[in-house]
């Protein structure tokens, strides 16, 4: 390896608070991106994870912190790194794309955007989404889509697909026609996913609730696998920590894989884009331990045997948020409109596609 100036070695403590629940789901997540790290760059960089409630004790005379905090802990760098749920995060763009000149920027399509991961039914399951979130797709979302002033580092699936709890099941589209649902994030995307189902979103007296395996409340009676979209967070870290504390020399100049290897900067996106694949944060046996305890506990589990229904019931929900990916700035001519339909794009993409931030030195080794 090329000889890397001294200075650049310096050690970082960063804080890394947990804004999401369940914390000990979240707490995997974190200690896997603390080990690729110290496997990549021993010693480099000492991570401090705690929950909000932590933070504000120790570091905030005990007052409680929410999302808007976190973000602005982040702009201030007062903390380094922090998990945000997407959707609240694409809300908090669009917010800011209200209320600043977009630059002949259409709105809308930054919405869109950001709406494509929570797209009805895009997703074949946890390992196609991850793909996605780490496909050149997913990094040009990350990259180009954020007017916030911190740095998205990488997008993370959880803890599978979400589920609908309640009192009945719900294995058609028929099921939800007249219901009331809460929903666990309410966004324009969630609210309408249901609404073309013929249900009814409320905040209270709901007759279904939308969850997730990691989050289920095990005193519901009834729990279906609709499988309709997948749970996302976004790891991310403060601008200024990203950008003007580490430095390293091959941001300034050409450099050789070998100095490549050495940037601290480089490395931590590596390391946050394994632990977002680290399949001990998930896996297919977390899985069946959830399907044997609702078992266990007397909890019906259904789920859906064809999709299609579904399907075709909330179709309209990609006319009216993310018919295409991108922005018509990216696409050179009409004739190439139809190779930015989401659906294909994604459909296109295997369970192992990654970017090039993905190199070899991947947990699967």
């Amino acid at each position: 390896m090329a000889k890397i100036d001294p200075k650049h070695l310096k050690k970082y403590t960063v804080k890394w608070i947990l804004s999401n629940e369940p914390l000990d789901f979240f707490m995997r997540i974190a200690k896997s991106f603390e080990h690729h790290m110290d496997r990549r760059m021993p010693g480099r960089v000492n991570f401090e994870i705690m929950s909000a409630q932590e933070y504000a004790v120790k570091y905030n005379d005990g007052v409680e912190i929410d999302h808007d905090d976190v973000l602005r802990l982040l702009k201030e760098n007062e903390i380094q790194l922090a998990d945000f749920p997407a959707p609240l995060f694409a809300q908090k763009i669009k917010e800011r794309y209200q209320n600043r000149q977009t630059r002949g920027k259409d709105l809308d399509f930054v919405e869109s955007d950001w709406s494509s991961i929570e797209m009805p039914f895009l997703f074949r399951n946890e390992t196609h989404a991850t793909a996605f979130m780490q496909s050149h797709m997913g990094e040009q979302l990350l990259y180009y889509r954020n007017q916030l002033k911190v740095k998205p580092m990488a997008m993370v699936s959880w803890g599978g697909s979400k589920l609908i709890a309640g009192d009945k099941p719900y294995t058609s589209p028929e099921d939800f026609e007249g219901s009331k649902v809460s929903l666990q994030y309410h966004t324009a995307v969630s609210e309408k996913i249901f609404e073309s189902l013929g249900a009814e979103v409320t905040d209270s007296d709901a007759d279904a609730y939308e969850t997730d395996m990691p989050s289920f409340d095990m005193s519901k009676k009834v729990v279906t696998e609709l499988n309709h979209s997948i749970n996302t967070n976004i790891i991310l870290a403060s601008h200024e920590f990203w950008r003007n504390v580490i430095k390293c020399e091959c941001d300034y100049r050409e450099h050789t894989k070998e100095e490549e290897d050495g940037c601290l900067r480089k490395q931590l996106k590596r390391a946050c884009n394994e632990a977002t694949r680290d399949r001990d944060v998930w896996n297919d046996e977390m899985t069946a331990k959830f399907r044997q305890e609702c078992e266990s506990r007397g909890i019906e589990l259904h789920q859906v045997s064809d999709s299609t229904p579904f399907k075709e019931k909330t179709a309209s929900v990609y006319d009216q948020f993310v018919k295409f990916f991108y922005d018509e700035q990216f696409i050179d001519s009409e004739s190439e409109v139809v190779k930015h339909d989401l659906r294909t794009r994604v459909n296109d993409l295997s369970d192992n596609s990654r970017s090039a931030w993905c190199d070899d030195l991947t947990i699967d080794q």
